[in-house]
């Protein structure tokens, strides 16, 4: 996978972590979403830290 393929991934898994966080807010204000807000968090958690690690991941460098 390319550096702009990695960078464009990471900004979409950041971007549905934030509708995951915006699920959880109307789950919890609201009716629940398929999820309850508990659970939409530990998605946008999950996606999040997918998206730093995409980020930040270093290509391995062959000798």
């Amino acid at each position: 996978m390319d550096k702009h393929t990695k960078h464009t991934l990471a900004e979409v898994l950041f971007s549905l972590s934030v509708v995951s966080v915006l699920l959880a807010a109307w789950s919890y204000l609201s009716s629940d979403v398929w999820l309850a807000s508990a659970q939409w968090v530990q998605v946008a958690t999950v996606l999040g830290v997918y998206a730093i690690y995409l980020h930040i991941k270093e290509p391995t460098q062959k000798k």
